[in-house]
């Protein structure tokens, strides 16, 4: 009998190594999913593109502020912000993924990798950089007319709820 126990204590090993196995394999694929994620949205150097159209308006606001700076000063610039960029987006590629997949379910990032994947998900990806283009500007101008009014919005609320200023 002590082949018996043995044999049973294999099995037991065996069954629970296998249950974790497959508890490891489903967070696995989760995980998969979400870096699988990063990388559709990826497409194309997405995010490279989207740095140098936000590049594109800082650098424009930088010489309007400073007209006598030279190009070759704004081009090492801008090569060196997108060359740390680079080297660091897969880090934030992975942190990204610990996060959707922290958050979502499975199903959810199946759902994201279905659109993504998609003709309009495609599309969108790769419209991404010339909405941004548009965009960035779009938000400061708003940003700046709200700090505008903002001040002396809320002075007159703090002397209309009796503070002193």
């Amino acid at each position: 009998m002590p082949s018996l126990k043995r044999l049973a204590c294999v099995l037991i090993v065996a069954l629970a190594a296998t249950a974790s196995a497959g508890a490891a394999a489903a967070q696995s694929t989760k995980a998969e999913k979400a870096r699988e994620v990063f990388q559709v949205f990826q497409g194309d150097g997405l995010m490279e593109q989207m740095f140098e159209a936000t590049f594109a308006q800082i650098n424009a606001m930088a010489r309007q502020a400073n007209p006598e700076l030279p190009n070759e000063v704004g081009e090492i610039i801008q090569d060196e912000i997108l060359a740390a960029l680079k080297e660091s987006m897969p880090l934030l590629m992975d942190e990204m993924a610990i996060i959707y997949e922290r958050v979502f379910t499975e199903e959810e990032l199946d759902a994201m990798l279905a659109f993504y994947k998609s003709p309009a998900g495609q599309s969108m990806i790769k419209k991404m950089p010339a909405m941004m283009a548009e965009t960035v500007p779009l938000s400061q101008r708003w940003g700046m007319a709200l700090m505008q009014n903002l001040p002396g919005r809320v002075e007159q609320r703090l002397q209309d709820e009796g503070y002193e200023l």
